[in-house]
């Protein structure tokens, strides 16, 4: 039965439908082609609902859905405004609350479908699902290769561990989202990695400059080794007194903090260069004074007559600090997860209240990490 849809000029056109399997969807990248200035109206299988969804080029392509993602929404509308190829990645629960990666390559060009179903029954032979399960893992490979060589992610390090861990299941035949979990990784982190392993740019960011933290200001060529090796031994010492520092979470939250902007990136570094001070302190060696490095725009602390109220970056890394050594939260225990997905929603710019709310946590627990991190309840609004 062939089915008529009005396209955007009010005439009729024949609809032409694409089926793509669920699971097609989640092991593999199926291609989606749309027509320039035409809609495509994306349908996901009964029961499953998509609850975030990003395009890696919101410029070529919009998105829009039949109820907002918050809500959950089934039926996702396509448009393309020009020629070219986008990556679209939604992140799906369905009826027992089961999330799912769904990665599609979407292609706009004089040609394309009106309808594209996913459904729950498989549509492709097994020997094409297992040819397109190996070319996932190969370009999740070629991904950290990428990362690796840009500095976005540390060679031999627990979050590459992981990472190579996920692709191995990748490659056994498993879905990219539930390898993600399996490591207890970000869904996103996977789906950054395919990105970058298909060749293709990463997402434009205007103010990103150079892969660099800092600009060392001030010091000559001569000193440079010597800064240099401190600035190792101090990381050394860091590790030893506190092991929980390079945790899992915090490398995969530096390495997706890198892919935002400069400023953020330079406070990281200015918190890490705080602490390697402290640790030096501790140590109460004459030869380990504390070193200072000019950073641009992070502005030295100001007395003020006021208590300074700390932005949504500051008020996460606080957290951060206050959870490794509070009671109520070891690692990996079910609270400290909830903390991690708060800290991920205030990076994302959610207020204090908004992230805890959408975590699950109480702001009395939360007053009681921040107090343990040596920040009090008005430097944070509340």
């Amino acid at each position: 039965m062939l089915t008529l849809i009005f396209g955007l000029w009010g005439e009729p056109v024949l609809a032409q439908t694409q089926r793509i399997s669920s699971e097609a969807a989640q092991r593999q990248v199926p291609t989606i082609a749309l027509k320039v200035n035409q809609g495509v109206n994306l349908t996901l299988p009964d029961g499953v609902l998509a609850y975030k969804g990003w395009l890696d080029d919101g410029s070529l392509i919009q998105l829009d859905g039949d109820r907002p993602f918050e809500q959950g929404a089934s039926i996702l509308h396509l448009v393309a405004n020009q020629a070219g190829q986008a990556q679209l990645s939604l992140v799906t629960r369905d009826a027992n609350q089961v999330e799912s990666l769904y990665v599609f390559k979407l292609v706009a060009g004089s040609q394309g479908n009106s309808i594209v179903n996913v459904t729950a029954h498989p549509i492709n032979t097994t020997r094409a699902s297992t040819a397109q399960t190996l070319n996932a893992a190969q370009q999740l490979q070629q991904g950290v290769t990428l990362a690796i060589e840009r500095q976005l992610l540390v060679e031999n390090s627990e979050l590459h561990r992981a990472i190579q861990g996920a692709i191995a299941k990748v490659d056994q035949g498993m879905a990219m989202e539930q390898a993600a979990t399996t490591f207890q990784l970000d869904p996103r982190t996977l789906a950054q990695l395919f990105h970058m392993g298909q060749g293709e740019s990463l997402p434009n960011n205007p103010t990103r400059q150079e892969p660099l933290l800092v600009r060392v200001e001030g010091v000559s060529e001569t000193n440079n080794a010597d800064v240099e090796a401190r600035l190792t031994a101090l990381e050394n010492q860091v590790e030893r007194l506190d092991g929980r520092v390079a945790s899992l979470d915090s490398q995969q939250s530096e390495f997706l903090a890198q892919l935002q902007t400069l400023d953020q990136q330079q406070e990281i570094f200015a918190t890490l260069l705080q602490r390697q001070n402290q640790v030096a302190q501790r140590l109460d060696s004459p030869k380990s004074d504390p070193i200072t490095l000019a950073i641009n725009r992070v502005q030295p602390p100001r007395a003020a007559s006021a208590p300074q109220v700390l932005d949504h970056h500051q008020i996460a890394n606080a957290i951060a600090r206050g959870l490794t050594t509070h009671p109520d939260t070891p690692y990996r225990s079910r609270l400290y997860l909830r903390y991690q997905t708060m800290i991920r929603s205030l990076r994302r710019g959610s207020t204090l209240s908004q992230a805890a709310r959408r975590s699950n946590v109480q702001l009395t627990h939360v007053k009681s990490v921040l107090k343990n991190a040596g920040v009090t309840p008005e430097a944070v609004g509340l």
